[in-house]
């Protein structure tokens, strides 16, 4: 019995530059209990192939081909039948959970929507199911919790709610477009298994998107490499990740960062796929990668390959029989800059507790210590990673480190300034000193101001120099992250996701700071653009000299980077020090636990 069909599926859109071709001729088969998994850089149709199944394209959108679910043409639903199969039959947990969820109403109430209707669930047996499933998907407090908006919860805690959503009603059909991005290694476990749960419970389909490949490789049974809308390999998870015949499916394998406690490979580059994905309107004749790929023939890049589940590239396009080699050289060794006792960073007793709402006039008000007596110190030069769950206070601490909070206790020394004791006007010029990357760099960038403006805006607020003197800087900063001068005029959203976080870098650079703090800069990418934003921060570390504070939920990024790692929990460090050591021998059950969750990477020979 098939679940769902997709036969020959192809979305082109009319854009002001011509018609642009999404997804071409894209056929896949899922039964009851099958697991898929669609893998590929941004802007390679992944996300609108999905989009498709859901009938959620936009109006500019053509779609050929056909979609059944349980023999039922999709294509053809009326938006009132959409509106009973949506949430219902076939479920969606969408990659972005801030702009997905309602800020204006609680979270429960938005988890108990869907029941009302679909189940016809009274009020009191919605919230009871609401609660189980916020336990189920690892949030705590969970009968308290259901009372709070969006914007009260963390990055992860958000995510999570979305699975609640797509959840509720125990669909059919589960499309998932990176659903554990945001959340730290020990939750994505949970949320792994718990998918798996309900897969055999419910002998639900899955169509997983997402660019850990760790997780597709843990979760799902087949796999679909896409590029340039097109499939260019599909096959089961062991045969695509073991034995990979595309060059463009090594080249995803060997980009990613791996965890290695025999073997230290802080300091090297990792390889990265050299240019950026085609334009949609203006695609290659012959294969879609032969731009980027060091094996294309004369006819890889004039015969079309063949169309269906999975492209067939001409002869040359495919690799040689035999252990597949990555068609990216390995990176060379980082020359790092003799290191210095300069102290950039120094956190001492640093502690930060908020009060909470009173829910009964007569008890006493509640508190939380978010931050309680962290101390740490950052030389010059160096990084540290900071580990830990969501809520742990991490980004708590990183607020405070940048005078965004004020501390409850203790002190933060900059550059041997204590910034507790200044005041604004005296704390304003050292901010030059230190910037911040946030973890979305979509949310973080002004859709109404250009990229000039953008990059330009700290020198406006921080300095005073001359307009000729602030488009230099600009443009400079803009050449440091590998971006063009051409692009100065442009806005964010004509750039990939990746480009966008180059966006926000070259805003933290353009003071010339000693300090990056770095709150999840490459969560949310491809691990393509991935490899080549932590190589680019490596390029600035060893050229500028930069000091890093580095926040992540992904070890083997933290590990490949940072030369310490702190390991955060309820607020303390559980155990600071050298990267190497920690994570060759962690010493704390928390590090165990944290290090036991990371899944393993799939790599090939």
């Amino acid at each position: 019995m098939t679940l769902l069909t997709v036969d020959d599926l192809s979305v082109s859109l009319d854009t002001a530059q011509g018609r642009a071709q999404a997804v071409r001729d894209l056929s896949f088969d899922l039964g009851p209990g099958d697991t898929l998994g669609i893998v590929g850089e941004s802007g390679c149709g992944k996300t609108m192939s999905a989009l498709a199944i859901l009938g959620l394209l936009p109006d500019n959108a053509v779609t050929t081909g056909a979609i059944r679910l349980n023999d039922r043409d999709l294509l053809n639903c009326t938006e009132a039948e959409w509106c009973d199969i949506r949430g219902n039959q076939i479920a969606m947990i969408f990659q972005e959970p801030m702009t997905s969820l309602n800020p204006v109403h609680p979270i429960g109430r938005q988890i108990m929507e869907g029941m009302f209707l679909h189940r016809a669930l009274s009020r009191a047996q919605a919230l009871e199911e609401t609660i189980r499933l916020l336990e189920t998907v690892g949030i705590q407090n969970a009968a308290e919790r259901v009372k709070h908006y969006p914007h009260q919860l963390s990055g992860g805690q958000r995510q999570r709610v979305m699975i609640a959503i797509a959840l509720a009603n125990q669909p059919r059909l589960l499309i998932a477009d990176e659903p554990t991005t945001a959340v730290d290694v020990t939750i994505q476990k949970q949320i792994l298994g718990l998918i798996n749960k309900l897969i055999d419970e419910f002998d639900m389909g899955l169509v997983l998107i997402s660019h850990d490949l760790g997780v597709i490789a843990k979760l799902v049974e087949r796999v679909i490499v896409m590029y340039g809308g097109v499939a260019v390999e599909t096959g089961s998870v062991e045969t695509i990740f073991s034995d990979p015949a595309h060059p463009y499916t090594c080249g995803l394998l060997s980009a990613i960062p791996r965890i290695d406690r025999s073997t230290h490979s802080r300091n090297k580059r990792l390889p990265t796929i050299p240019g950026v994905v085609p334009d949609l309107v203006d695609m290659p004749a012959g294969c879609t990668f032969s731009d980027r790929c060091s094996l294309a023939t004369d006819t890889c890049r004039t015969v079309p390959p063949g169309s269906g589940s999975a492209q067939q590239p001409p002869s040359g396009g495919l690799l040689p029989p035999g252990p597949r080699k990555s068609t990216m050289a390995n990176g060379p060794t980082m020359n790092r800059p003799e290191s210095n006792n300069t102290l950039a960073l120094e956190v001492v007793d640093l502690c930060k507790t908020y009060v909470l709402p009173r829910d009964n006039l007569f008890r006493p008000a509640r508190s939380v210590k978010a931050v309680a007596g962290v101390s740490f110190q950052i030389k010059a030069g160096q990084s540290l990673g900071l580990v830990g769950e969501s809520g742990c206070g991490k980004s708590t601490l990183a607020r405070l480190i940048m005078g965004l909070e004020i501390p409850t206790s203790g002190t933060v020394r900059i550059s041997g300034s204590d910034i507790g004791r200044l005041s604004r006007k005296e704390l304003q010029p050292l901010r030059r000193k230190f910037q911040i990357v946030f973890q979305d760099p979509f949310g973080s960038l002004d859709p109404r101001q250009t990229v000039s403006q953008i990059v330009a805006e700290p020198l406006e607020a921080l300095e005073t120099a001359p307009r000729a003197q602030i488009r230099t800087r600009v443009i400079a900063a803009l050449d440091d992250v590998g971006l063009k001068n051409s692009d100065a005029a442009k806005y964010p959203h004509e750039f990939s996701g990746g480009q966008r976080q180059r966006i926000a870098i070259a805003r933290a650079l353009v003071t010339r700071p000693g300090l990056i703090i770095a709150d999840e800069p490459v969560s949310a990418l491809d691990v393509s653009v991935q490899a080549q934003i932590l190589n680019l921060l490596q390029d600035l570390r060893d050229e500028y000299a930069l000091t890093y504070l580095l926040i992540s939920h992904n070890l083997a990024v933290v590990e490949h980077f940072c030369d310490n790692v702190a390991v955060m929990h309820n607020g303390i460090f559980v155990e600071y020090g050298l990267t190497s050591q920690i994570f060759q021998k962690p010493s704390h059950s928390y590090t165990k636990t944290l290090l036991d969750a990371v899944l393993p990477t799939p790599s090939h020979s």
